[in-house]
């Protein structure tokens, strides 16, 4: 029993260390870097075709079929997912977990740069994104009838956008008491 005998004796060291230990741990805790939405490196990627004028019809036919094709192709692939709307079609790639996403990137950027000449020459954009959780809104705003309606009664023309917001110039400042 000579080990707690020491801090027996001397219990204003062990308070003392106790306290230090703690204190450790608050500042540690508090050191920790905290996220929303903390950055995650994921082997899934977004191929995006923007074909003015086509119908999703013809965009399915004359860019996606060929898209698909090509990433189905390749090694490790979880999920293929198409989405297309009129003049644009995103096709979302998904490798399976713990495929490194630079290797993965490289591979269909490789596929898709082999695959552009094929496509119509008059496609406006044809790109790879990285998908990321750092692409997330932070906040949106929404304009309902009702807000219309209450600013077209205040004598407004309707509810402004952001940016129409932030065009105005900034206010004179005015002295207290000023009232022009």
């Amino acid at each position: 029993m000579k080990l707690l005998d020491f801090p027996v004796r001397n219990w204003q060291f062990t308070v003392i260390v106790f306290a230090m230990l703690a204190a450790l741990g608050v500042s540690s805790w508090l050191a920790i870097p905290r996220g929303e939405d903390p950055p995650l490196k994921l082997p899934t990627f977004i191929v995006i075709a923007v074909y003015p004028g086509a119908s999703p019809a013809d965009l399915e036919r004359l860019v996606v079929r060929d898209v698909e094709k090509r990433l189905d192709a390749l090694d490790n692939v979880k999920k293929i997912e198409s989405k297309i709307q009129d003049g644009v079609a995103t096709t979302q790639v998904e490798f399976n977990v713990g495929e490194d996403p630079d290797d993965r990137y490289e591979e269909v950027l490789r596929e898709m740069n082999g695959l552009r000449p094929e496509l119509p020459a008059d496609l406006a954009r044809f790109t790879v994104e990285k998908f990321t959780t750092l692409d997330v809104a932070i906040a949106t705003r929404r304009t309902g009838r009702r807000a219309v309606g209450r600013a077209r009664a205040a004598g407004g023309r309707g509810a402004r956008s952001r940016s129409a917001l932030a065009a105005r110039p900034p206010a004179e400042p005015r002295a207290p008491g000023d009232q022009r």
